[in-house]
């Protein structure tokens, strides 16, 4: 065994003796009072993970109800302006607002699906929401595209 590795053994057993030194206040177990904060780190860092799933979930509630308003008053200004487009562009922000409503139905069930994910599979649902808001996001540009006329078919 070179010096080295002895040196980093004998430094761990070192460690692991002051810990054991160290732990408690000599009634209880060094073993259980290191199980005891390891517990007390796990609970700790699963706290941490469910402040930020609903960190996560308000921010994403809160983006998909501003969507859904402004999908709503896309659809009043389409019925106030009817008449005012060709069939072509009518046809267009027809299919966009259409798609950004289904996309919107998806962000929400992802985001019920996040809701209700064990921390097991919170990554994979969260993975899934961001798909979707990008989605959404992508039906939402093609939505303004269509009202500002960009990308009008020549007639």
């Amino acid at each position: 065994m070179s010096g080295g590795v002895r040196r980093r053994g004998w430094l761990v057993v070192g460690v692991l003796a002051a810990l054991a030194v160290g732990c408690g206040d000599g009634n209880e177990d060094p073993a259980m009072e290191l199980q005891k904060e390891v517990g007390e780190a796990l609970n700790a860092a699963a706290d941490y993970a469910g402040e930020q799933k609903r960190a996560i979930e308000k921010r994403a509630r809160k983006t998909l109800d501003a969507v859904d308003r402004e999908l709503e008053e896309t659809s009043r200004e389409i019925e106030e302006s009817s008449g005012g487009l060709n069939e072509a562009a009518e046809e267009r922000l027809e299919a966009a607002t259409d798609r950004a409503r289904s996309a919107h139905r998806k962000a929400q069930h992802e985001l019920d699906d996040l809701a209700t994910a064990s921390t097991d599979h919170w990554k994979e649902a969260l993975e899934r929401l961001s798909e979707a808001f990008a989605e959404l996001e992508e039906a939402r540009q093609d939505v303004m595209a269509a009202l500002s006329g960009r990308g009008e078919e020549s007639d």
